[in-house]
């Protein structure tokens, strides 16, 4: 059948069979190992293959490697991205007006009348027409160098939707066994404003 390999002895047909099938045979298998990463990268992209979380590290992907067509659409989240990387979005629409509070803030001080040695006080300090009293307060007004006379028992503000408003103060005088009449007077004090 001719000389054999490196023009060595003949070689029969048998021989000469056995190397043709196994050159064959060599080059499928070649075939097959260069096309192996082909199918398998075709078999992850299609969704088949389940890749486990953390795999896939940064060195392990080329830049370029991925692109748009590998990333399923709306599975990105804001927080895949760093800071400036994703353009604001457009403004809003403006908010509706917010209430304009409070004004004309006034503080207003009434007296329960003159100053006498009566055991109790009552004042109510009233507020202008159209204001409500948002705040209240009481003082125990005496003379010089007096101290501890009465005692405040009660500071009542008027509803706050009462228009106008007031504040409603009482107070009792305190005997501690002093014969000398000691005078003394209440004071009502209302903090009024316009509410809208």
């Amino acid at each position: 059948m001719g000389a054999g390999p490196l023009g060595g002895k003949p070689r029969g047909r048998a021989d000469w069979c056995s190397t043709q099938f196994a050159y064959a045979r060599g080059r499928h298998d070649r075939q097959v190992r260069h096309a192996a990463p082909s199918v398998r990268r075709r078999h992850e992209l299609d969704g088949s293959a389940q890749i486990r979380n953390n795999s896939i590290r940064p060195k392990d992907i080329r830049n370029g490697q991925v692109s748009s067509a590998d990333v399923k659409n709306a599975s990105l989240l804001a927080a895949d991205f760093k800071a400036g990387q994703l353009p604001d979005g457009p403004a809003g629409l403006p908010g509706a007006p917010g209430s304009p509070g409070i004004s004309g803030l006034e503080r207003v001080v009434t007296a329960s009348g003159p100053a006498n040695s009566d055991f109790s006080r009552v004042a109510i300090a009233e507020c202008p027409a159209g204001k409500r009293a948002i705040a209240g307060d009481a003082v125990i007004d005496t003379g010089p160098g007096v101290v501890n006379v009465a005692m405040i028992h009660q500071i009542a503000p008027s509803v706050v939707t009462q228009v106008p408003g007031n504040v409603y103060v009482d107070a009792v005088e305190l005997k501690d066994g002093n014969t000398d009449a000691r005078t003394w007077r209440l004071l009502a004090i209302a903090m009024c404003a316009n509410v809208s």
